[in-house]
């Protein structure tokens, strides 16, 4: 019989339980996002990855395959494969405004979003931009 955490539980008790169950919880299967049409998005932690059109209005190429900017662990979201990645000018159309633009990655065959943290994704051929996760009262990018 599984054990609840009531208020009356010890707290080291009940912190020793919330991690047992937060461990268990933990789901690191790589998510798999190779159907995605144009639209649709996901996320990978503070990283939100938009499928758009093909025609996707983009900036230059650059070389930096690293999706969030920064130095830490938490801004390790890496694109790997073969695909081209391009400065952004203009949000995804089904993006908030004001959207955080992160860059586009426009990839001919699957490619993969891999993080040390949080599970790593896949996707499949086509367009897609990034939007950065925005904390509501700072305004600025959240970095986790």
């Amino acid at each position: 019989m599984k054990t609840k955490i009531t208020k009356d539980m010890p707290f080291d008790q009940a912190y020793k339980l919330f991690c047992t169950e937060a461990k268990q919880c933990a789901d690191n299967r790589p998510r798999k996002n190779e159907k995605m049409k144009v639209g649709d998005f996901c996320q990978q932690g503070d990283v939100y990855i938009y499928k758009v059109a093909n025609d996707h209005p983009h900036g230059p190429e650059t070389k930096n395959r690293q999706m969030a900017e920064g130095s830490t662990q938490g801004s390790r979201h890496i694109a790997g494969g073969t695909g081209k990645i391009y400065l952004p000018t203009v949000p995804p159309p089904n993006a908030k405004s004001g959207a955080l633009l992160g860059p586009v990655i426009i990839g001919k065959k699957s490619w993969p979003l891999t993080h040390p943290v949080h599970p790593h994704h896949s996707f499949g051929a086509g367009t897609f931009a990034i939007v950065h996760q925005m904390d509501a009262i700072t305004r600025q990018r959240v970095a986790d």
